[in-house]
Formats: structure tokens, C-alpha cells, sequence
């Protein structure tokens, strides 16, 4: 017989004689657990790093890289659109859609830099920042808005709306659609998703 031999006969009875005076048996014996960490080359005296067991696996989600790509009117083929006004009391709402044409999704955070123009390309008001929301991806399938507000009764007529977008997105100008605004009384809030 050979010493590793006489070695497991000797270890196995050892453990079947402790087992049998705890009363349990080899069925409920403990499982032993792997041990973790560095362990010792044979004979070398010295910690060998244990070798990794498995490869990490995994994919990345699309929305959540979309939500570090930052929209850009060029390079997202950002369209924007004027759509009719919604009243809330004595004010307008002008929902102005963002669709995005590209195959890379992208978001919008913070609020457009909105600017209202006459017929000469001048100046007639600068909208005034309000609510900033939580970012919003915006795909192909799922447009963004963002809202711009006056009173109701605006007396300045427009013929453009400049709308500049944050995070160095670029700027766009679209047709106003004869919009008449109080200069000093509009806001823009910032961008969700359209309804």
C-alpha cells in the first residue's frame, strides 16, 4: 500500500470515527467549502495567485450608453416641429417635438436655450429657463418635447424660433407659425418624453 493510500484509509476513518461519536453519518457530514484567496506552490515556499474560475460576462443595456451620448442636431438628425397650442388658464403651451432620425440613440438633459425671432431675423424675446426634468433618451420610435409658455393675448408677432440645444447639440431655427408672444413673459421648460 502507498503512502498517499494509507493516507485517505487513515484520514476516512478518523472522520467516520468522529462522525459516529456525534452521532450523524457520512450522509450529513458537512460539505467543505473551496478555499479562495492565494494558495502556496508545492515545495516553493512562496503565495502562487489562484487562477481566475470563470470569464465575466454580461452586455451593455443600449439606453443606458444613450444616456452618454448627448443629442446633436447634426450628427443625431434631430428634427424639430411646432405643434398647436394646449391652454392652461390664462397661458399657452407650445409643445415643440424633437424626433431623432439617426440609428444612435441619444439624450437631452437640461433646458434649450430658446430664443423667438421677427421676420428681419431680430431678436423679439429670449425664453426664460423654468423646470429642468431627469434626462430623456430620445430614439428613432420615442420623440422628446419640450414646452414653451407664454400668456395667452401676446400682442409681438414671431416668424422663427431659434431653439439651441445644451451640451454643445447645436442650433436649429423652424418656422413659428405666426406665434405672438409677451417678450417679457416666456419660458421653456425642460425636455420628456412625448405623449
Amino acid at each position: 500500500m502507498n503512502a498517499p493510500t494509507a493516507m485517505t484509509m487513515l484520514l476516512t476513518a478518523t472522520l467516520t470515527a468522529m462522525l459516529a461519536g456525534c452521532g450523524g453519518d457520512e450522509a450529513t457530514a458537512p460539505t467543505p467549502s473551496t478555499p479562495t484567496g492565494q494558495r502556496m506552490a508545492p515545495g516553493s515556499g512562496s503565495a502562487a495567485p489562484m487562477a481566475p474560475t470563470g470569464t465575466p460576462t454580461g452586455t451593455i443595456d443600449p439606453s443606458m450608453a444613450a444616456y452618454r451620448t448627448a443629442c446633436n442636431f447634426l450628427a443625431n438628425k434631430v428634427t424639430a416641429a411646432l405643434h398647436d397650442p394646449v391652454a392652461r388658464g390664462d397661458d399657452r403651451e407650445y409643445p415643440i417635438v424633437l424626433t431623432e432620425e439617426s440609428a444612435t440613440p441619444c439624450s437631452l438633459t437640461k433646458v434649450a436655450v430658446v430664443t423667438l425671432l421677427d421676420a428681419a431675423g431680430r431678436t423679439v424675446a429670449t425664453a426664460k429657463p423654468g423646470i429642468e426634468r431627469t434626462p430623456v433618451v430620445v430614439t428613432s420610435s420615442a420623440p422628446a418635447q419640450f414646452t414653451l409658455t407664454t400668456p395667452a393675448g401676446g400682442t409681438v408677432a414671431t416668424a422663427k424660433i431659434r431653439i439651441k440645444l445644451p451640451n454643445d447639440g447645436g442650433t436649429t431655427e423652424i418656422g413659428s407659425r405666426g406665434l405672438k408672444v409677451t417678450p417679457s413673459d416666456v419660458t421653456v421648460d425642460g425636455f420628456a418624453k412625448r405623449a
